[in-house]
């Protein structure tokens, strides 16, 4: 049994190494927001990934599917339909389901705020990932964000 330790915390960025940013126009349900996202961790061995948070400075408390890979998926565009190839399916190492319920705002706020714990079984990141993950946001209804930072997405994870 692999030893993790040392717990952490990164925050998506666009593939390309910029940041993370949102299309302004509506989604429509079960499309890409955001594009292709990557996640740089500390170490270039593997990581346990144990929760994701979502700030949500529009408010919205929108409902996705956020996707895990463990290397580079093929390229689905922000605001277009999610629609992964079978190869992709090989990459998958898990999904996690954030709810609507799960947003919370706390009174005088200008935020709302999803922590989701990532279940055992869908959750490591092998060490051939060299430091690095990439995730699809996948909306299941329609957000319209009014800035295009008005997302920001973390992962919690231990390193190995």
């Amino acid at each position: 049994m692999r030893r993790y330790n040392l717990p952490l915390r990164e925050v998506i960025t666009q593939s390309g190494g910029g940041a993370f940013v949102v299309t302004l126009a509506a989604y429509t349900a079960n499309d890409v927001v955001g594009g292709l996202a990557k996640v740089f961790y500390a170490t270039g061995g593997g990581a346990l990934l144990r929760g994701v948070s979502i700030r949500d400075t529009a408010q919205q408390d929108e409902p996705y599917i956020i996707h895990i890979y463990r290397s580079e998926p093929s390229t689905i565009a922000d605001s277009a339909a999610f629609a992964p190839t079978v190869d992709d399916a090989d990459l998958e190492t898990g999904t996690v389901t954030v709810a609507a319920t799960d947003y919370v705002t706390d009174p005088g706020s200008t935020y709302s705020k999803a922590y989701v714990a990532i279940p055992d079984g869908n959750n490591e990141i092998p060490e051939s990932s060299a430091g690095t993950f990439y995730v699809y946001l996948q909306c299941t209804t329609t957000p319209d964000y009014a800035a295009v930072g008005d997302l920001k997405v973390e992962f919690n994870y231990w390193t190995a």
